[in-house]
This record gives structure tokens, sequence and C-alpha cells, in this order.
């Protein structure tokens, strides 16, 4: 069996009709082990801010201190590599998706396999 040695998760428009793609609320992918978001990242598809684990309405916003989100932006994507240059698997891309509190999330995962490589 081989390694995923790249990642790409596309997002996709809702395949609803009449579905408002500006009523998406949550969905983010976290990837806590990465340290930051760049001060020139857009902020349209990348952020600091979470919700709170312990509110009632999920709505309220706090700024995460473990790595960033990103945005279910419909059209764009993300791209990582799993393994590093030494060949060695990458733990800082592992990553979750948060729950959508509102609207529907599409997307599709694209992997590139690699056989032969050890995991860290």
């Amino acid at each position: 069996m081989g390694t995923a040695q790249n990642t790409m998760f596309v997002y996709l428009s809702p395949w609803e009709a009449n579905t408002d793609e500006d009523s998406l609320v949550g969905g983010e992918t976290h990837f806590p082990h990465l340290p930051f978001v760049a001060d020139t990242a857009d902020r349209t598809r990348f952020s600091v801010l979470k919700r709170r684990d312990d509110d009632d309405d999920g709505g309220e916003l706090q700024e995460s201190t473990k790595g960033p989100l990103v945005m279910p932006v419909p059209g764009s994507a993300i791209f990582w590599m799993n393994i590093r240059a030494n060949g060695m698997g990458n733990r800082r891309n592992l990553h979750g998706g948060l729950g959508v509190l509102s609207g529907v999330k599409r997307g599709m995962n694209m992997i590139g396999m690699a056989s032969g490589v050890e995991r860290d």
C-alpha cells in the first residue's frame, strides 16, 4: 500500500439549485500544528479566528492559538505535501474539518500516492 505523498482539497460550489453560496457558515479546515497565518494572507480565505468550544450557539469567535483555519470558499483549493524532502511524513499537516453551522459545504480530495515512504 502506498503513502499519500501530497493532497489537494477543492471546495466545490453547492449542487442544489437556488442555493446561496454566501449562506455557508463554518466548515473551515483547521491545521492546528502549523504555526501561523501570514499578516499578508487573504482574510477571506485564511483566518486565525475560531468558534469557541463552550458556546451554545457556536457563533462567537476567538483568536486561535493553534494554527490557521482555511475558509471554505467555493472554487478555491488547498494543496500540501504530506512527505518532507527527506522522505519522512510531515505531521504538521494533520488537520480536521470543522462543522458546518448553516449552508452546504461540498469538497473533493485528490491524493497523490507514493510507495516505500516511511512515517516519522
